[in-house]
């Protein structure tokens, strides 16, 4: 399989083909988006499927992390889940991520889980 390397594109152009091309080629894609539409955690209806409210249950530590750039989950989204399951959740804003961490940003995405399994990452 031909690894992508979003950095060596020469235009934002070339890049969104090349990422959607990408995306494309999962063919579970449609699988996924049904499934998190019907896995609703929350304790609200999101339009497809009432809340079950198991994000209650969440007891062990959680990071919860968001990049500044996700045009999918807001802001207030990420911050609702951070006080739905506190004081076991540990909400981290990243700026130049977007809904994608691993395409933006892999290394420190990689690094940010390190810090969170050693217990050194810091919130918000």
């Amino acid at each position: 399989m031909e690894r992508l390397d979003l950095s060596s594109t020469s235009s934002e152009s070339e890049e969104n083909d090349l990422y959607l091309d990408e995306m494309l080629r999962q063919r579970n894609l449609i699988d996924v988006d049904i499934a998190l539409t019907h896995f609703n955690m929350s304790d609200a209806s999101n339009r497809v499927a009432p809340g079950n409210g198991l994000i209650r249950r969440i007891t062990m530590p959680t990071p919860v992390l968001w990049g500044e750039d996700d045009d999918f989950v807001t802001q207030q989204m990420a911050e609702e889940t951070d006080r739905v399951i506190d004081p076991n959740a540990l909400l981290r804003i990243q700026p130049g991520w977007g809904h994608a961490p691993m395409v933006d940003d892999l290394a420190g995405l990689s690094a940010t889980i390190e810090r969170f399994i050693d217990g050194t990452m810091s919130g918000a």
